[in-house]
């Protein structure tokens, strides 16, 4: 009998000890899984902190380059295509602006509260923005405009998938 005890005793204390080393490796696990999101997380922010001072240059140009439009239309007395014109100028400018003093997280920050103030109109923007960067990368380079151009020989025209090249 004591020595049905004594087995008894052993496989409770090797059960213990199984289920403490499986519970500390499954700490260990959650730990090491937390630490690469954090590390992933940060390259992400890092990633979009050197990109957006691009995206930031390209708003600006085209807030330059509709502000240029919109005052040509302007002198030829059109204002109903102007006023929108500039208005739209504007908010690139101001887009740019906000792009380049701001760091990730706020710039997340600020996404995230406009998506909630505004939930159809992100929806509308965020579809809107998906179905230009289909176009955008489906799109073939070597394609030709109307007058016999290739699109990335047009002024003012940076080809993002050709970028860094």
């Amino acid at each position: 009998m004591n020595e049905r005890m004594n087995t008894l005793e052993s496989e409770s204390a090797g059960k213990q000890r199984l289920t403490g080393a499986t519970e500390s490796a499954l700490q260990t696990a959650k730990d090491k899984a937390q630490s690469l999101g954090h590390e992933g997380k940060e390259r992400a922010l890092e990633e979009i902190d050197v990109r957006k001072s691009g995206v930031a240059e390209e708003l600006s140009r085209l807030g330059q380059a509709l502000d240029s439009s919109a005052r040509e239309v302007s002198r030829s007395g059109d204002s109903f295509i102007a006023n929108p014109l500039q208005q739209v100028a504007r908010f690139c400018e101001q887009a740019s602006s906000s792009l380049s003093q701001k760091g990730p997280r706020q710039l997340f920050a600020d996404v995230e509260n406009f998506g909630r103030r505004e939930p159809a109109l992100f929806f509308g923007l965020a579809l809107a923005a998906g179905f230009m960067a289909t176009r955008l990368l489906r799109s073939d380079p070597d394609e030709v405009t109307e007058d016999g151009r290739k699109f990335d020989q047009l002024e003012g025209f940076e080809n993002p998938m050709q970028r860094g090249h």
